[in-house]
Order: C-alpha cells, then sequence, then structure tokens
C-alpha cells in the first residue's frame, strides 16, 4: 500500500486526519495530521442545513446591466441616490457602487431592491447546448457564447 503524503509503500499504513482529510499514512508522516481511530466516524458533519429555497434560488443569476435597470427605476421613482438608500436603510455609496456595477448586491439586500422598486433583478440560468451539426473538435469562445 502507497502513503499518500509522500508516495512510498508500506505494509500497514494508519487512517490519519491532515488538514481535515482522512487519508493512508506511513508512521514518518502520521506526524502531520492525528491518528483516527476506526470507531470513529471518517466524516465530519458540516453544521449548516442547505434549505429548499436555497436550492431554488441558486438557478438565479443577476441580469446583466442590472445597475443601468436599478438606476432607471430609482430616477422612475423621482429618488436621489441618498433618499433610495435611506429609504431602503442602505449607504448611498453602497447604492452608488451597485448602481455602476462594480459589485453585485448581497441575496438580501437585491430582494429589498426588488420589492421597493417593483423590478426583477434575477433571471434562471441558462445552460445552452450545441445542436449536432455544430459540434466541432476545435471550438471558439464565439461558439459557446452569445452576446447580446
Amino acid at each position: 500500500m502507497e502513503c499518500q503524503l509522500c508516495g512510498q509503500d508500506f505494509p500497514n499504513l494508519n487512517k490519519a486526519e491532515v488538514e481535515g482529510s482522512i487519508i493512508d499514512v506511513c508512521d514518518k508522516c502520521l506526524k502531520f495530521g492525528t491518528k483516527v481511530i476506526e470507531s470513529k466516524p471518517i466524516y465530519k458533519p458540516v453544521g449548516r442545513k442547505i434549505e429548499l429555497k436555497e436550492l431554488v434560488d441558486s438557478d438565479l443569476s443577476i441580469i446583466a446591466g442590472y445597475g443601468h435597470k436599478i438606476k432607471k427605476a430609482r430616477e422612475m421613482k423621482g429618488l436621489t441616490r441618498e433618499q433610495f438608500a435611506n429609504k431602503i436603510n442602505e449607504k448611498q455609496s453602497l447604492i452608488k457602487r451597485i448602481e455602476e456595477e462594480q459589485m453585485e448586491p448581497s441575496e438580501e439586500l437585491t430582494k429589498r431592491i426588488e420589492n421597493f422598486l417593483g423590478i426583477d433583478l434575477k433571471e434562471k440560468y441558462q445552460e445552452y447546448k450545441l445542436k449536432r451539426q455544430e459540434e466541432k473538435k476545435n471550438l471558439t469562445v464565439g461558439d459557446i457564447i452569445k452576446v447580446d
């Protein structure tokens, strides 16, 4: 059997936890981790539960041109950046950075902006597959990406 750290062959190896992974190591490499007792489970529970809502929202991505759409909707309501920021309880500088697309808003902030302005900033992620006739051995980026 081969030690997964040093790569040498040994007749007997130890199970050890090295930097969060359970691997087979020789006696010399055991010093780099902690020996795992066989009765101990070889996995660690993450401790974070994934809610169904998170799985559904993971299919959504922020739209292209989200900053322009936010700015346009804000101006249609007759609000300045400062007024809009105050209404949704955020800093004006953050709104400026989002409108200029220097940063994407968090999930929570996206929902607040969408609710206040009455707009949609998320769209369902779609994966495009090439048709049989378009399949090639030497694809280029232009063959795969659609530019609007």
